[in-house]
C-alpha cells in the first residue's frame, strides 16, 4: 500500500514547515509491516475516496528524511493511530502530544461512553444520560458519539425533539458515510409524525451504498408511505 500522492503532499508540507513547527497524523491503518496487505481498502466520503495510512511506511519515511518521529505510548493497542513529525527535538511538544494521543488518554475519553452503554444495558437511564453528557463534554465534535446519544435520547428517553436536534448535528458533521445516522434522523422525524421528512432521511440512508451499516427494511419505508397516504 503506497500512495504516491500522499507522499508528495507530505513532502510539500515539510517544505513549508517552520523549524519550530510539527505535523500530527491521526488515522486508521496498519502499524506492522505484516498487516499492510490486509488493509488495502477504500472508503468514500462524499465525492472523495480515502484509505488508511501505512504507518510502517510513514515511520520509514521519517527515518529516511532524518525527521524526529514521536509515537505515543500504547499506540499499537488503539484503533486509530498517531504520529508526530518534526524537524528537530521538541521535548515539551512531544510530551503534550503523547499525553493527548496515548492509549491511556484514549481510554480516559472513552470511559464515560462505555459507562453510558453499561448503564443503558442495565436499564439505568438517568445514569446513562449523565454519562453521555460527560462524554460529550470531553469529545463534543465526535459525530459517532453525538449520534449514539441522539439514539439513546430519542428511543430510550422518548425525547424526540432533543434527539432530532442531536441527530441533525451528527449528520452535519458526517453526511456522507453513515447510514446509521440517517436512520436515527429518520426515526426521530417518524416519531414526531413528520413522515415526509422521515421518508427522505430513510431514502438518503438507502442511497449510501458505500456504508457497511444496515439500512431500514422496506417494510419501514412502507410505513412512511402509508402514513403519507392517509
Amino acid at each position: 500500500m503506497f500512495n504516491h500522492g500522499a507522499i508528495a503532499a507530505l513532502d510539500a508540507c515539510l517544505g513549508l514547515l517552520d523549524n519550530d513547527g510539527f505535523i500530527v497524523v491521526n488515522d486508521y491503518g496498519p502499524t506492522r509491516r505484516e498487516d499492510v496487505p490486509g488493509h488495502v481498502s477504500l472508503q468514500r466520503f462524499g465525492g472523495s475516496a480515502a484509505q488508511g495510512i501505512n504507518f510502517p511506511l510513514l515511520d520509514l519515511y521519517a527515518e529516511k528524511r532524518a525527521l524526529k518521529l514521536s509515537k505515543p505510548s500504547g499506540d499499537d493497542e488503539k484503533t486509530i493511530h498517531s504520529r508526530m513529525l518534526a524537524k528537530k527535538p521538541m521535548p515539551k511538544v512531544q510530551e503534550n502530544f503523547s499525553s493527548r494521543f496515548s492509549k491511556e488518554a484514549y481510554d480516559y475519553r472513552q470511559a464515560p461512553r462505555e459507562q453510558a452503554r453499561q448503564h443503558q444495558a442495565a436499564g439505568r437511564k438517568d445514569e446513562a444520560l449523565e454519562a453521555f453528557k460527560i462524554a460529550l463534554s470531553t469529545d463534543p465534535r465526535n459525530w459517532s458519539l453525538i449520534g449514539e446519544t441522539a439514539e439513546f435520547v430519542a428511543l430510550q428517553l422518548r425525547d424526540f425533539n432533543v434527539g432530532l436536534e442531536m441527530a441533525r448535528a451528527a449528520v452535519e458533521r458526517n453526511p456522507w458515510y453513515s447510514t446509521w445516522l440517517w436512520n436515527i434522523l429518520g426515526d426521530c422525524l417518524f416519531c414526531l409524525e413528520r413522515y415526509a421528512d422521515a421518508h427522505e432521511s430513510y431514502l438518503q440512508a438507502e442511497a449510501d451504498t458505500e456504508s457497511p451499516q444496515p439500512r431500514k427494511s422496506p417494510e419501514f419505508l412502507w410505513h412512511c408511505s402509508a402514513a403519507l397516504s392517509r
